[in-house]
């Protein structure tokens, strides 16, 4: 009994001495909308996402992977790529020069649709090799306060049964700002992609993992790095590294060296783009 009074007064004298004068102690409230991302929001003032230039999949990114990033409202961009692989895998053994293009719109500041095309020139069998088809990228959400850049997508790529390929995926990126006068910022990338394929050529179907980063210098150029992992349709752990300048007029190139899984040997990858 003395036990039980003993806490009752307890907690009646912690209650008094919460309490502002004359007005009972309240309980605290936090309001968790406050600190919700703000879903298919518009870019205000000076914001840049995730975006890098056109990748091996057929839609910006890193060099291998998709990045978050859309392309503002109203804009338009054009790019191409070239990576030069020296694979042993398949019915692709032997040299083959990918070229990738890549068109899309922004149709809002959170919505990007378009176009992507693969043409594969293979010396084994001295032949090009030809597919394309629609792409597309929907931001869920910017990079604000804690929450990263959210984005899905995917790509549709139709044509000769050694390049068709279906992929969906999800991306995300975090950016730091540096009070520094040679290195601006910081971003860590990551995502996931599903992707099926011709199982008569390789694996029918794949989940693919990958983290990034990104440093930026002044002059607007950038150091980028990837690395993935391989499930059970790479031989090797893809990964790559390279540089981008993206101007702020629209103009962008970079070049890299890329293991896309199956090479013998670091490729060669080099790409341009503008925006209009």
């Amino acid at each position: 009994m003395r036990k039980l009074l003993a806490v009752i007064i307890l907690i009646g004298w912690v209650s008094v001495c919460s309490a502002e004068e004359g007005v009972p102690a309240q309980p605290r409230q936090v309001d968790l909308r406050a600190n919700a991302p703000k879903w298919f929001a518009g870019n205000d003032g000076n914001y840049k996402g995730a975006r890098g230039l056109v990748t091996l999949e057929g839609i910006t990114g890193m060099y291998l992977n998709p990045t978050s990033g859309t392309l503002a409202a109203g804009k338009l961009t054009l790019q191409y790529c070239i990576a030069m692989l020296k694979q042993q895998a398949g019915q692709n053994t032997g040299t083959e020069n990918q070229h990738t293009a890549m068109a899309t719109y922004g149709v809002t500041d959170w919505l990007e649709l378009g176009a992507l095309g693969r043409v594969s020139d293979l010396d084994n069998q001295h032949q090009s090799i030809a597919a394309g088809g629609p792409v597309g990228r929907v931001r869920l959400f910017k990079d604000e306060g804690m929450w990263p850049e959210l984005s899905i997508g995917g790509m549709l790529r139709e044509g000769k049964k050694n390049l068709t390929k279906r992929t969906v995926f999800v991306a995300g990126s975090k950016k730091m700002d540096l009070d520094n006068d040679y290195i601006r910022s910081l971003r860590l990338h990551a995502g996931f992609r599903q992707f099926w394929q011709d199982g008569s050529v390789s694996v029918a179907n794949a989940s693919i993992g990958y983290v990034g980063g990104e440093v930026e210098f002044g002059n607007n150029v950038f150091l980028v790095g990837e690395v993935s992992n391989k499930d059970d349709v790479f031989r090797r752990i893809p990964f790559s590294a390279g540089v981008q300048v993206r101007r702020p007029d629209g103009i962008a190139f970079d070049v890299a060296v890329v293991q896309s899984g199956n090479d013998e040997e670091l490729s060669m990858f080099i790409g341009v783009g503008l925006d209009f």
